[in-house]
Formats: C-alpha cells, sequence, structure tokens
C-alpha cells in the first residue's frame, strides 16, 4: 500500500501496489502540465485505488485529442492522467507518491494518444543514474 496526495495536502489518495507499469511522457501538453521534460507516470487497475480526500479539489482538463490531466485547484499539483476518473486504470503522477513507488518507468512515450494506446516505445539507451524516479538519464550527451 502506498499513500500520495497533492502539494496543499487537500487531495490524499492510496493505492495497492504493484503498478502495472511506469513512462516517461515527453508530448507538449505532458511537458506543459507537468512543468518538466516529461510526466512521470504509473498505473494501478481502478479497484486498486482509493481517493481519501479531496474530490472536490480535482480539476480536469480534457484535450479532444489527448489522455485527461487532472490537477489540485488550490495548489496546481499534477494528479492523475489517461481517463480519470472513469477509466479501468488509475494513472498516477510519480511525484505525488509519499516514499518509493516500487517501480521505475522504462518506457518513453512522445504522444499523449499513443500511451493511451499503449503504444510505447522502449528507450535504447543505457540509463547512467538507474533507479532515479523522475530525473532523466545522461546519453550521448543528451537528456532523454
Amino acid at each position: 500500500m502506498i499513500r500520495g496526495g497533492c502539494l496543499c495536502g487537500g487531495v490524499r489518495f492510496e493505492a495497492t501496489l504493484p503498478f502495472s507499469d511506469a513512462n516517461y511522457c515527453h508530448c507538449s501538453r505532458c511537458r506543459k502540465h507537468s512543468g518538466a521534460e516529461a510526466a512521470v507516470t504509473a498505473r494501478v487497475p481502478s479497484e486498486q485505488f482509493e481517493l481519501l480526500s479531496g474530490q472536490e479539489l480535482i480539476r480536469v482538463y480534457e484535450p479532444d485529442d489527448g489522455a485527461v490531466k487532472a490537477f489540485c485547484s488550490v495548489c496546481g499539483s499534477s494528479l492523475f492522467g489517461r481517463r480519470w476518473p472513469e477509466g479501468d486504470e488509475i494513472a498516477i503522477r510519480l511525484g505525488t507518491i509519499d516514499g518509493d513507488p516500487e517501480i521505475r518507468p522504462e518506457l518513453h512515450s512522445r504522444n499523449c494518444a499513443a500511451s493511451v494506446a499503449r503504444r510505447w516505445r522502449r528507450s535504447r539507451h543505457p540509463r547512467r543514474l538507474r533507479g532515479a524516479v523522475g530525473a532523466g538519464h545522461q546519453t550521448r550527451g543528451r537528456i532523454c
């Protein structure tokens, strides 16, 4: 069992591990929503997720051609993605987890629509910062 929440503490949740997978999404929407090079997300089946508090604080941006972006209306923390809250899986932003999520992202996507369809591309580059949640890894002079 893991717990997590937003920066202000208004939204709290828990999930039963294990996560099914984790990824970095580098699409322009996820970069803008996360304020970073990529959104770092892991998924659990909906039945393994419980929203403990703050449902009234969650706002959702739902573009016509991409995955949902759910965030806290008070502090702005990026919380959930994909098809929140109706999907068969809950995509949780790893930065919202309290403690070790017990999974490391290995998949990279450049398109939210591709992420939703699970058309992943495994990184072909060796990792130098293995185990660093949310950190990019240096490969051939660039960050990916």
